[in-house]
């Protein structure tokens, strides 16, 4: 399951599953310590799944050759894939292993979108739901469609 990645605000609570504190997300700039070494962050931009070597992956012998142009303008190459423990649909599951990621793990966005998962954004919370039968009560138009 997947937690908070924002500090705390004060708007009104709103219901959510129980979490399991096991995988989360984390926020780079919070100062709070996870208890949990399985740690990643959330990114839209990213167009697949990275992880850290020593995160809780299911190993396989695929090599991978995806190379990641980071922010910073420089280059990280894969070295194996790997999959997510979580029960996931692929590509979501998939996940290329960086030697060069420090800090935390990466999900990527359109990887989990592109296997029917809907992703909320709120405030405080990523909510990833599996798309597959889910009901969506919307009741105002998008502000912004793309």
């Amino acid at each position: 399951m997947i937690t908070n990645i924002y500090p705390t605000t004060k708007l009104p609570k709103h219901a959510t599953p129980p979490r399991r504190r096991k995988n989360t997300i984390a926020n780079i700039g919070t100062k709070r310590k996870n208890k949990s070494s399985s740690t990643a962050v959330f990114d839209s931009g990213a167009t697949s799944n990275c992880g850290r070597i020593g995160d809780d992956f299911q190993v396989t012998d695929e090599p991978s050759n995806k190379i990641f142009h980071l922010p910073n303008g420089q280059t990280a190459t894969a070295s194996s894939i790997v999959k997510h423990k979580l029960n996931l649909r692929e590509p979501a599951r998939t996940v290329h292993i960086v030697s060069d990621l420090k800090h935390n793990s990466r999900i990527s966005a359109s990887k989990f979108a592109d296997a029917n998962y809907i992703i909320i954004l709120t405030p405080t919370e990523v909510l990833i739901y599996d798309g597959n039968g889910l009901q969506l009560e919307i009741n105002h138009e998008a502000i912004l469609r793309g």
